[in-house]
């Protein structure tokens, strides 16, 4: 059986582009839609018509186009960014949990608490309260 061809930069040829785009319902890519094309037309600069359906596509355009939402960092305290030399003159306090772990095999779980202390200026230091408690 011989193709139907059809010239680049056609109406005709991109309505045909534009059917077996959406007859897979999207979601496959440029490649997939090209040997879809070909099995029945043979379009000149097939895969330029077929950039040109996708990239006119509303739907591929949310789907694929779209960049994620980026986060902001909060604006930091002034404490933060002076200059000092000596660590630990600006502290902060954050204490998180409780965090049910256990040690080894066969052991209770415990409950456990974190305390994390930060120096504002220079790193982060780590450590952990080993407070138990016995439920």
């Amino acid at each position: 059986m011989c193709p139907i061809i059809f010239p680049k930069r056609n109406q005709v040829t991109g309505l045909i582009a534009k059917y077996y785009h959406e007859s897979e319902g999207r979601r496959m890519g440029l490649n997939y839609t090209i040997n879809h094309l070909r099995e029945k037309y043979f379009v000149v600069h097939a895969r330029e018509q077929v950039k040109r359906v996708m990239r006119e596509c509303l739907e591929c355009g949310k789907r694929f186009r779209s960049r994620p939402a980026c986060q902001r960092m909060t604006p930091l305290p002034r404490i933060r960014l002076q200059q000092t030399s000596t660590p630990f003159i600006n502290c902060a306090v954050d204490y998180g949990g409780p965090y049910s772990t256990k040690q080894g095999r066969g052991r209770v779980r415990a409950k456990r608490y974190l305390c994390l202390f930060l120096c504002l200026t220079h790193c982060c230091h780590l450590h952990g309260v080993g407070v138990v408690l016995g439920y």
